[in-house]
């Protein structure tokens, strides 16, 4: 995903490594801090989050990254914290794979078949001999 911040692009990529490291950071799991973003963003899970997107393209310290984040909270439009918190939290929904649809009854394993089944072939005769 891309992002940009005082004029310049800059390249998202939340993989496992990057999750990781914003939990390690935070102290707290990464769907505590999408949840928490999304409701009411604090400037520590932005800076963290935005933090451990960079890292595989823009690797940086967190400190620069604050920096960084210091010209999204300052920026002359007021809504630019709420719409990086919205970018955040969509790129690291989308660095989950879809789930996949449960299971339905009948496609699980363990059921009994209802269909009903055939009669055992009979014996064959005996020879009379």
């Amino acid at each position: 995903m891309q992002i940009e911040i005082a004029g310049r692009h800059y390249t998202l990529a939340f993989d496992l490594n990057a999750l990781c490291e914003v939990e390690g950071v935070l102290g707290e799991s990464i769907a505590e801090v999408v949840v928490r973003i999304e409701q009411i963003p604090r400037v520590r899970d932005l800076r963290a989050l935005l933090w451990g997107g960079l890292q595989r393209h823009h690797p940086m310290p967190l400190e620069r990254v604050g920096d960084l984040l210091q010209d999204v909270l300052t920026a002359a439009d007021g809504g630019s914290a709420d719409q990086l918190a919205e970018q955040l939290a969509r790129a690291v929904a989308e660095s989950f794979p879809p789930r996949a649809p449960a299971a339905t009854p009948a496609t699980q394993t363990g059921q009994r078949s209802t269909a009903r089944r055939s009669k055992p072939a009979s014996k064959p005769a005996a020879r009379g001999g």
